[in-house]
């Protein structure tokens, strides 16, 4: 979502920037912009990985847990 608005924004008319300042201003903030777009994708990119990372994560803690929760109801079983 953070990215498709940051393509969607754009920068220029002299309403903003006034005439002198419409020549300077827009292609340097354009630049920026695309930076700040592509660092969006970046980080977007990050946080999926972070996400699959911890959702994997949690299904070897919950593999592990049952089967130590087997484990001990088989030695209760057997009375140990």
């Amino acid at each position: 979502m953070c990215r498709a608005a940051g393509e969607a924004v754009g920068f220029g008319g002299t309403e903003a920037y006034g005439l002198f300042l419409q020549a300077l201003l827009p292609p340097v903030l354009e630049l920026a912009l695309g930076d700040t777009v592509e660092l969006l994708g970046k980080a977007n990119d990050l946080a999926q990985a972070i996400s699959a990372g911890v959702q994997s994560n949690n299904e070897c803690y919950l593999h592990n847990e049952n089967e130590i929760a087997d484990l001990l109801s088989s030695i209760a079983k057997e009375g140990w």
